[in-house]
């Protein structure tokens, strides 16, 4: 799961530095926070 959240992370700064469009950015940062929001077993 933090893998995937730093990748996403990565994609997110990837997408600024190239100049995308604001709504492309905001897709990568909520699904950083869904990913943050799905519950995770505690077991783990």
């Amino acid at each position: 799961m933090a893998l995937r959240e730093h990748g996403l992370g990565l994609a997110a700064l990837d997408a600024l530095v190239d100049g995308a469009p604001l709504w492309r950015r905001h897709e990568l940062v909520f699904a950083i926070l869904a990913c943050e929001s799905e519950p995770v077993d505690p077991r783990l």
